[in-house]
C-alpha cells in the first residue's frame, strides 16, 4: 500500500527537504515529507516510459528532476519534480552509451551523471543533458543486480 514497502533500496532529498525512496521489490518511488509523512508516489511494474523493473539507485539534479536506476531495464528514467515521466537514457549492451543493470546514481558539482553501470563493471558518466562522455572500469564491483545491495 500506500507508504508501505517491500525493498527500500536507496533514498535521496528534493529540493524541498522531501525524501525520495526507490521501492525495488512494488516497481515504483515514494515520496515522503521531511517528517516521514507519506506524500506521493510514481512508477508501476513494466518496460514503457514511466514504469519500472526492479528499480535501485536515486538521485535529484540542481532542477529538481527525479533520476532513477531502471536496473533490469538497463536504463535510467528522469521525471519531473511531480513524477511526470520525461526521458530516459541508456538501453541493453555494453557499447559506450548503453547499460547493463545499472544500480545507482549521482551527480557531480557540475551537473554530470554518475552511473553505476554494473552489468558492465563500469562507471559510465553523462553530461547535464544526458549525452554520454566517458566510461571507466570497476576493478573490484561487488554489484547485485535485481538484488540487494552489498556492503
Amino acid at each position: 500500500g500506500c507508504g508501505q514497502f517491500e525493498g527500500v533500496w536507496c533514498v535521496a532529498f528534493d529540493r524541498a527537504g522531501n525524501i525520495v525512496a526507490v521501492d525495488n521489490n512494488n516497481h515504483r518511488v515514494q515520496v515522503f515529507d521531511s517528517s516521514g509523512a507519506y506524500m506521493w508516489q510514481f512508477g508501476s511494474r513494466g518496460r514503457h516510459d514511466g514504469q519500472f523493473s526492479h528499480p535501485t539507485g536515486v538521485a535529484v539534479d540542481g532542477a529538481g528532476n527525479i533520476l532513477v536506476c531502471d536496473s533490469q531495464n538497463d536504463r535510467v528514467q528522469v521525471f519531473s519534480q511531480d513524477g511526470v515521466f520525461l526521458l530516459a537514457f541508456g538501453s541493453s549492451g555494453s557499447a559506450d552509451t548503453l547499460l547493463s543493470s545499472p544500480t545507482d546514481v549521482a551527480l557531480d558539482a557540475h551537473s554530470n551523471i554518475i552511473v553505476a553501470d554494473c552489468g558492465n563493471r563500469r562507471v559510465a558518466i553523462y553530461d547535464p543533458h544526458y549525452r554520454f562522455v566517458t566510461a571507466f572500469p570497476m576493478t573490484d564491483a561487488h554489484c547485485l543486480a535485481g538484488g540487494s545491495p552489498s556492503g
